[in-house]
């Protein structure tokens, strides 16, 4: 089966200095509308979904050279996408850390709802941003993981206590909402949410989260449909693989339940050298394609072929050119080559 494709819309290719190429154009995608016209490239080009990572906060030590911390909230950038796409997923940035899980049960399934079924989200508990919210922030891991399992049980018990079913809008009767049927669990009693959510829907929706570190795969074995994972090469994502299919097990899941997306930088560029990411690190952390896109993918195919992953998420470096090449090139011809 060919690995799902998704396609990061933090604007990597805009790092260093090759935003001033076309300082306009990074000015309107940062803004928003340019993200909006990515995302209809790479449905059009056939991606499965879009990602949006986030930080709740701008660095200040960075964020005067470049435009890869600036730019809208998430979960509303992804439902004006949803409005302008028709088919392709997408994945928001959602904190358990600052937003309620009433908060964000609602939005999400509002989310969902206003986009057809096409919502998932990407779930992490946020080791920055905590003086925008009056939150400290918690240096025991331990802790800062109980306190995301938490949320999203309360979450998940939101979901399932108003599903499809209450809504019934019966003209005979006058019954619209079956009320006999909600339901509240013990994590929203404990917690103190009453519900139930305004809307029906879908009992959990598909969850990414990020990282690599034993608390993040112990929360992604447990709650998580994929992880989006920093793996070098092969021999790393099947170790990642391996690992949470037997967390899986240990929580009661099946071992395929969760697997990598393993991020894969893109740089490409017809006829010429590839230009590579700046050394940040991001080049150690993430299996690496560069060349022209026939290059780029034939690394590419073989990587995944040999990791056997269940999908990647495609970060593009270089520019404007090389954003659009992957989009438009390179995953057209992973798939052929992956058959």
């Amino acid at each position: 089966m060919t690995p799902l494709a998704g396609l990061s819309l933090s604007p990597t290719w805009l790092r260093g200095d090759a935003w001033r190429d076309a300082p306009e154009r990074a000015r309107e995608y940062v803004a928003g509308a340019g993200a909006v016209a990515v995302a209809r490239r790479a449905e059009d080009a056939g991606w499965d979904y879009l990602l949006k990572p986030d930080v709740p906060e701008l660095p200040l030590d960075r964020v005067g050279r470049g435009p890869e911390f600036v730019g809208p909230d998430p979960l509303t950038l992804m439902s004006v996408i949803a409005g302008a796409t028709e088919r392709i997923r997408l994945f928001p940035t959602c904190s358990t850390t600052f937003s309620r899980p009433y908060q964000l049960a609602r939005e999400l399934r509002s989310f969902d709802a206003l986009s057809g079924g096409r919502a998932g989200w990407n779930a992490v508990w946020s080791l920055a941003g905590h003086g925008n919210f009056g939150v400290e922030l918690d240096g025991d891991a331990q802790a800062r993981l109980a306190a995301a399992h938490a949320a999203l049980e309360v979450l998940h018990e939101l979901w399932a206590g108003f599903d499809d079913a209450a809504l019934v809008a019966d003209a005979g009767t006058g019954e619209f909402v079956r009320v006999a049927v909600f339901t509240a669990g013990a994590a929203q009693a404990a917690a103190g949410v009453a519900g139930p959510l305004t809307l029906p829907g879908r009992p959990s929706l598909p969850m990414l989260t990020a990282g690599g570190s034993p608390q993040l795969l112990e929360f992604a074995a447990r709650w998580a449909d994929a992880v989006f994972a920093a793996t070098p090469d092969a021999r790393a994502a099947r170790a990642v693989a391996d690992e949470l299919a037997r967390r899986a097990e240990a929580a009661g899941r099946p071992a395929g339940a969760v697997g990598p997306h393993p991020g894969v930088i893109v740089s490409v560029r017809e006829g010429g050298p590839a230009p590579l990411p700046s050394a940040d690190g991001a080049g150690a952390r993430h299996f690496v394609a560069t060349g022209t896109p026939a290059d780029a993918s034939e690394r590419i195919a073989e990587f995944l072929h040999d990791a056997g992953v269940p999908g990647f998420i495609a970060l593009p470096f270089g520019g404007w050119e090389s954003l659009e090449r992957t989009v438009d090139e390179v995953l057209p011809r992973v798939r052929e080559l992956l058959g």
